[in-house]
């Protein structure tokens, strides 16, 4: 009896272990048909530069596209453009959605917007150089891009499940711009959002930039990221400079700031925010944070060294200009309380025209008055016009 027992406790351990291992193998199977499907639902397609792509995605779809050996000497324009944003959801059905850029709304009731069409652009084994969030509000992507590193780069575009309806149809263009290298530092180029990557810049010549590479309307990250960094050398004497970002929309929060590297006594070198010269009425209210500040022009003296430049722009295009003058007083101490107002103000010298324009002018007199006969200008007749055959 005690050998029968322990034949079938041998027997049922037996069949326990064939349970296990086949169990074991039904899940490895299931998970292979989950990564193959997941696999099939990323394609990868090719992008050379100077041409485009039309994609078609569903939700739950994601495709890369390979942009081929991108060159680190070369600057290109990158565009990502949804051609039928009515596909696009991302906006919480119509509920409240808000950021902090508006103003009177409590921070509980800042709502995100998830976003439809997500995408990111990145190298292989390299951090994400940009990301954004597609819905219908804001269905387009645009950048200057100067690679790092040359080589192959990867536009990565993933339709969010229950975002997108349809079939999105989405055109990704890569251009690559003929500049000269004085040319370049006329473009702001990403990647550009931190110090160590900031773009050279001339004081004295505009740069046109783009802050597309953010959400346009509801960033709730506001004032964390969208930076654009630049860096220039000031030499020479003394300097008053104006900083200004010039953009269409005049409610846009933009914001500029900027630093001076200073070397510390163990030798490392820190950025430390430049206020020289700043202008009295750049100040702080009482209901900004630093996520609200809005200097879209902003003055400053510049001593020699090197400074680095923050933009903030929040637009999709805008334009970065710079001045310089002389650093006042524009009077010498001895002179002040005595300055001949003719002096510095001369009166306008009386306009002048020249002898083609004053005949047009006296030959186009108001049409009710006739030229006396014989009248004449710079010596010459003026004939009296006819009217209806007169």
């Amino acid at each position: 009896m005690a050998g029968y027992n322990e034949g079938r406790n041998d027997g049922v351990a037996f069949w326990e272990v064939l349970c296990m291992w086949a169990h074991r193998r039904w899940m490895m199977l299931l998970m292979l048909l989950a990564s193959g499907a997941a696999f099939a639902t990323t394609r990868v397609e090719m992008l050379p530069a100077n041409k485009t792509l039309i994609l078609s995605l569903r939700a739950g779809e994601t495709v890369q596209v390979r942009l081929p050996n991108l060159s680190c000497d070369a600057v290109y324009s990158l565009s990502v453009t949804v051609r039928n944003p009515q596909s696009l959801r991302g906006s919480h059905n119509g509920t409240f959605v808000a950021s902090p850029s508006v103003f009177n709304v409590e921070p509980k009731n800042f709502r995100p917007v998830k976003g439809a069409l997500h995408l990111a652009l990145f190298r292989p084994s390299d951090r994400i150089l940009l990301s954004k969030r597609l819905w219908w509000g804001d269905p387009s992507f645009f950048v200057h891009l100067q690679p790092k590193r040359s080589g192959d780069h990867y536009l990565e575009l993933t339709a969010k499940e229950g975002e997108v309806t349809g079939v999105a149809q989405v055109a990704v263009q890569l251009l690559r711009l003929n500049l000269r290298p004085d040319e370049r530092v006329r473009i702001e180029r990403e990647p550009n959002d931190t110090p160590e990557d900031a773009n050279p810049m001339e004081i004295g010549k505009t740069v046109y930039g783009t802050g597309d590479d953010v959400d346009y309307l509801y960033n709730t990250d506001e004032g964390k990221n969208g930076w654009d960094w630049f860096t220039f050398e000031w030499k020479g004497e003394p300097k008053l400079v104006f900083f200004e970002v010039d953009l269409l929309d005049r409610d846009i929060i933009t914001t500029l700031k900027l630093y001076k590297q200073e070397t510390t006594p163990d030798g490392k070198t820190k950025l430390v925010e430049y206020t020289q010269g700043k202008d009295p009425t750049e100040v702080r209210h009482d209901d900004q944070g630093d996520e609200l500040l809005a200097w879209k022009f902003i003055t400053r003296v510049l001593t020699p060294g090197r400074y680095y430049l923050a933009v903030r722009p929040n637009h999709p295009v805008y334009a970065l200009r710079t001045a310089v003058y002389d650093v006042p007083p524009y009077l010498k101490p001895d002179e002040v309380g005595k300055a001949d107002p003719q002096k510095w103000h001369k009166p306008p010298a009386k306009p002048s025209l020249s002898p083609c324009a004053t005949w047009w002018t006296a030959a186009t007199v108001s049409s009710t008055t006739r030229p006396a006969k014989g009248a004449s200008a710079f010596g010459r007749k003026i004939r009296p016009t006819r009217r209806n055959g007169a």
